[in-house]
């Protein structure tokens, strides 16, 4: 979480046009599903073997997925209604 809130502020001071988060996946031969494994995080294993799947889906100690959408939706709404004259721009680059 404090990493996030610190890459939130770290955007005002670098001029970012469009930030990319991505939620920690893991899938089968990745090091981390194995510490998931390990970890008795992988319950039913089978499930996720040709899909992957969500670090914060099955470990008890990371934010629940649904909280990090919710900030990361949050973050992208209040980055691009602070930047009307970006959009605009973009949106004139479209057009041209």
């Amino acid at each position: 979480m404090l990493k996030f809130l610190f890459l939130i502020r770290l955007r005002k001071a670098i001029p970012i046009d469009i930030p990319q988060f991505n939620i920690l996946g893991a899938a089968p031969g990745m090091e981390i599903w194995e510490e998931l494994k390990k970890d008795g995080c992988l319950k039913n294993e089978e499930k996720y073997w040709k899909t992957g799947l969500t670090v914060s889906m099955v470990h008890p100690k990371t934010l629940p997925y649904h909280e990090i959408r919710m900030m990361i939706q949050s973050y992208f709404k209040k980055f691009f209604l602070e930047r009307p004259k970006f959009l605009l721009e973009q949106a004139a680059r479209t057009l041209n």
